[in-house]
């Protein structure tokens, strides 16, 4: 007569054990490179955020002075949230070309855009 044996061997719960392991490490990983594309794209929005208000406010003090519209200097400035910006303008009193730089940093990264336009004075 044999003997039934009930429960799992070593080797069974061995491989279970190291199959978990890896699947927590591989579910860590994502969720940490999650985490870091959140914080990425954060800092993203808020670059062309600040790259925004930053040619409204250049865009402003360029038609400010009608007829003779003044050419804004070049410049650079600190957002309150920590995005650098670099601007230079080209151009006389009736057509403009301004370039700003946007730098911040997102997850051990330095994030870098550059946005063109041209502004008239009309």
């Amino acid at each position: 007569m044999s003997k039934t044996r009930a429960g799992f061997s070593l080797l069974e719960v061995m491989t279970a054990v190291a199959m978990l392991a890896i699947a927590s490490i591989v579910a860590l990983k994502a969720s940490v490179q999650t985490g870091h594309a959140v914080a990425i794209g954060r800092r993203w929005t808020a670059m062309a955020r600040a790259v925004d208000a930053e040619v409204v406010r250049l865009e402003r003090a360029y038609r400010m002075a009608r007829p003779n519209c003044v050419t804004p200097p070049s410049g650079s400035d600190y957002t309150p949230d920590g995005v650098g910006l670099a601007w230079s303008v080209r151009g006389d009193s009736a057509l403009i070309e301004l370039t700003i730089e946007a730098r911040a940093r997102a997850a051990g990264r330095v994030l870098i855009d550059t946005a063109r336009t041209t502004l008239s004075c009309r």
